[in-house]
């Protein structure tokens, strides 16, 4: 069992469409801490924005499922999660995606947002925020949550 005790970047420049080697320092119980590379790449769609990189031991992490429909979409939802034996690194911004009618529809506009979010109504569509994650598999079981904040250069 190792818990993530501290995560880093190798450079303060991310740039979008290059793989970013996050470094995440693991603690063992009863060893000496150690540091595995998770390569984690980032989508030029983030190009500059500001991201949160949430860097969490697998079981932690909820996957992004759309919120189900019937008993069937619940028990679907409920088979899937992360291996324990993992990190996962999750990319997300300020821009919102949103779960609706049993399907995930990412990166939309505050307009459209407003459209299928109204305050009036009590079947409305879900918002979420992540933009892209990273499974990274470990030796062994991995407990912890660390988070960083970086600035995504702008395309050129």
């Amino acid at each position: 069992m190792a818990e993530i005790v501290g995560a880093s970047l190798p450079d303060e420049r991310v740039r979008p469409g290059e793989t970013l080697p996050v470094r995440v320092v693991l603690r063992p119980y009863a060893g000496k801490e150690f540091v595995e590379v998770v390569p984690v790449l980032v989508p030029r769609t983030l190009a500059g924005k500001t991201i949160k990189i949430d860097v969490a031991a697998g079981a932690l992490v909820r996957p992004d499922v759309p919120k189900p429909e019937n008993l069937r979409g619940l028990m679907e939802n409920l088979r899937v999660s992360y291996p324990g034996k993992s990190i996962v690194v999750s990319l997300s911004t300020p821009d919102s995606g949103v779960s609706l009618r049993g399907r995930l529809i990412p990166s939309l506009p505050d307009s459209a947002l407003d459209t299928l979010r109204p305050g009036n109504q009590t079947r409305r569509a879900d918002a979420y925020r992540v933009a892209d994650r990273t499974l990274h598999a470990c030796d062994s079981l991995v407990s912890g949550r660390q988070e960083l904040t970086a600035r995504v250069r702008p395309d050129r």
